[in-house]
C-alpha cells in the first residue's frame, strides 16, 4: 500500500510471533518517513526495537510507542503524610 508513495507518518501494529517484518513496510515508501507510531501488542517489551528503527529510519523526528504488555509489576510506595493522594 506505500510502496513508492511519499508516505511521511506510519502507524503500525507489532506482535511478537512476527518478528520485526511489519517494520520492512519502513523502506518502501518514496520518501523518508519521519513520523511513527507503533503499537505493541506483546507479553513481553521488545528489546531489539530501537536498534532495529534506527537502522531503518535516520530522519526520523518523532516516536509514540504504546505497549499493551501482559505482565507488569505494581509497585506501591507507602503513603506521604504530605500528600493527600499518594498510595
Amino acid at each position: 500500500m506505500v510502496a513508492t508513495r511519499p508516505v511521511q507518518g506510519i502507524s503500525l501494529s507489532l506482535f511478537s510471533e512476527h518478528g520485526y517484518r511489519a517494520l520492512e513496510v519502513l523502506a518502501r515508501t518514496s520518501t523518508p518517513v519521519r513520523r511513527l507510531t507503533i503499537l505493541i501488542v506483546d507479553a513481553s517489551a521488545p528489546n531489539e526495537l530501537f536498534p532495529q528503527l534506527a537502522a531503518r529510519l535516520p530522519h526520523l523526528e518523532a516516536l509514540h510507542i504504546v505497549a499493551l504488555v501482559q505482565h507488569y509489576n505494581l509497585v506501591r510506595s507507602p503513603p506521604d503524610p504530605t500528600h493527600p493522594f499518594s498510595c
